[in-house]
């Protein structure tokens, strides 16, 4: 069997395969031949493997052609969050990824397009001009402050590829450096800036004490939206670091809102607190999706979650005001 397996790690397929060929062989003296036909099509009918009914099915393609229209990309993750949310259908990836092949979708470079500039982006655009001016004035006559936060990230071995090395007689360079060629996992980054400077206290050294948050896995609980697997202390800062699992893919999903709503509770409102106490706040966001989960202008059923998000707001007591992007 160590050869059997050695064959399927050379030619990387599975061992059954090398096991049927060499039982072929054993047996009439013949080899399999094979060649690329079909390979990447849908198949032509239903092999078991169809997870979703008709109805389903239909509601994904208008999702899927609802995201282009409005000049965005689908991804594997875009669907599986689709179906668990519209039909309670739990997939992984690779699992959406089958099962968008044997529906006919092909995966190819598309460009992006820019959002129609339709009415009701337009009446987006309006509610927001119109909340930034009541912000502005609020402001102006000192009974309001207006908050801007924002997330980014940052790689741990981030840095030039390149520097000055010294070379021996035949001209080979002595790198020492020692760096790896990775860029290393991500170190995400959420604060909050008024028109006073950043939200947070002056202190010396690092101000937060249980310094940068890394989410402790627990396969066998399920985090539901809305809800975090730790809790945070209260801090006078709107800064909150932690290290994100996945170093590849759009950086707003190393962040739930679960991980907000603790990041409104115990950074922002005591950061807000601690310089604007008797002032109301005006909060500027983006359109991120976890910011999605206590917009008023989403008509979607109140879960638990969504209470729990809503009190949390109401001890908060901000005003939100959200681009369009």
């Amino acid at each position: 069997m160590t050869h059997l397996y050695q064959v399927a790690k050379t030619l990387r397929i599975g061992t059954d395969k090398v096991l049927a060929v060499r039982i072929l062989w054993y047996y009439k003296q013949e080899l399999y031949e094979t060649n690329g036909k079909g390979r990447g099509k849908a198949t032509s009918f239903d092999d078991g493997r169809r997870v979703i009914t008709k109805e389903q099915e239909d509601g994904l393609r208008e999702f899927i052609k609802g995201e282009h229209e409005a000049g965005r990309q689908v991804f594997r993750r875009t669907v599986k969050d689709y179906l668990e949310c519209s039909f309670g259908l739990e997939m992984s990836n690779r699992a959406v990824g089958g099962l968008l092949q044997r529906l006919g979708f092909k995966r190819r470079r598309g460009r992006i397009k820019i959002p129609p500039l339709n009415e009701e982006r337009k009446n987006r655009i309006r509610l927001f001009l119109v909340k930034m001016d009541l912000a502005k004035r609020a402001e102006d006559a000192g009974v309001a402050v207006i908050v801007y936060m924002d997330e980014s990230f940052v790689h741990q071995a981030h840095g030039s590829a390149y520097s000055y090395f010294p070379s021996d007689d035949k001209g080979v360079v002595q790198d020492g450096i020692g760096r790896t060629t990775g860029k290393g996992l991500r170190m995400m980054m959420v604060h909050a800036i008024t028109k006073h400077g950043p939200l947070a206290e002056l202190q010396e050294g690092f101000p937060i004490r249980e310094g940068w948050f890394k989410a402790k896995e627990n396969r066998a609980k399920k985090i539901k939206p809305g809800e975090a697997d730790f809790e945070m202390s209260d801090e006078q800062t709107a800064e909150f670091l932690w290290q994100a699992k996945l170093a590849t893919g759009d950086y707003h999903n190393a962040m739930t809102d679960g991980m907000f709503m603790q990041w409104l509770k115990h950074r922002l409102n005591p950061a807000f607190d601690a310089q604007f106490k008797n002032n109301k706040m005006f909060l500027v966001l983006d359109n991120a999706s976890y910011h999605y989960c206590f917009d008023e202008g989403v008509k979607v059923p109140e879960t638990n979650s969504e209470k729990i998000q809503r009190r949390t707001l109401a001890q908060v007591r901000l005003h939100v005001v959200q681009g369009d992007a």
